[in-house]
């Protein structure tokens, strides 16, 4: 199963990058993330939210192809034990790629939040996405070390 993982804002964050090649690099196949950056859609400072929002919203409607994730401050939360129970339960229904919205700056389209198949929270504390992506790149790879009992994860 393909993890694309996708958000608007600026490009990677050369802080990050390394932490997000580690994680790719770690995963075991028939898993393997991707990452997509899709540009803000902000055409100037002044420009409101809501509408900057929708224009995001349009334009990954218009990039992406079936069913979502977003991941949300209002979404659930999981223990690492039961997101990966909860991914595995994807895999098993076949799914080929998961897509998991990350908001940019703005945060996400109500509208677009209400079409995802499954709101997530990675904290109820607002985080930057490039942040988000990181954690939720080793929230990803720690699951499937759950998984397939790897050292990796020792439980708390």
């Amino acid at each position: 199963m393909i993890f694309k993982i996708v958000s608007f804002g600026h490009k990677r964050d050369a802080f990050f990058l390394p932490i997000l090649s580690h994680y790719q690099k770690q995963m075991r196949h028939p898993w393997s993330i991707e990452f997509v950056d899709f540009p803000s859609q902000r055409q100037h400072e002044k420009e409101p939210k809501d509408i900057v929002l929708k224009k995001e919203a349009a334009f990954f409607l218009s990039k992406i192809t079936g069913e979502f994730w977003v991941l949300s401050v209002t979404g659930k939360m999981f223990t690492s034990e039961d997101f990966a129970l909860l991914l595995k339960k994807e895999e098993n229904k076949a799914r080929q790629v998961l897509v998991l919205l990350i908001g940019g700056a703005d945060g996400v389209d109500k509208d677009l939040e209400i079409q995802a198949i499954r709101k997530l929270s990675l904290s109820t504390m607002t985080m930057t996405h490039r942040f988000a992506r990181a954690l939720l790149s080793e929230q990803i790879y720690r699951a499937q070390a759950i998984l397939n009992h790897l050292p990796y994860h020792s439980g708390h």
